[in-house]
């Protein structure tokens, strides 16, 4: 069994549409272990060590979106003792907007409860 996990996954607004420079942050026991920001893609990855998961999506006020999305989207995992890779991706909702019923649960949700969020 390894020591750590990779996490990674991909952020987009409710038509799919990447999101570039979120800044994904990994905290475990309230500490910050690992912090990246979506590619042009809106993908991200990085490697974290084996432990209960708090992935938090948020958008700083220095970044040049910030005022586009709603922020700090909370993903929590736990990973299996034999889980290696794990992914997590998330829908942003646009600040302003409520496209549908499923992406305003989204913004207000504060976990993950199945093992790949999306």
């Amino acid at each position: 069994m390894s020591d750590t996990v990779t996490i990674h996954g991909k952020v987009s607004d409710a038509d799919r549409t990447p999101i570039f420079m979120i800044k994904v942050r990994a905290l475990q026991d309230g500490r910050e272990v690992e912090r990246t920001y979506t590619g042009e893609d809106g993908t991200y990855s990085f490697e974290v060590p084996r432990a209960l998961t708090t992935l938090i999506f948020d958008t700083h006020e220095t970044l040049t979106n910030a005022r586009d999305w709603h922020p700090s989207v909370v993903a929590n995992i736990d990973p299996d003792a034999d889980e290696r890779d794990l992914r997590c991706d998330r829908i942003l909702m646009q600040v302003g907007t409520a496209t549908t019923d499923e992406a305003c649960v989204d913004a207000l949700a504060d976990t993950c409860s199945v093992r790949y969020c999306a």
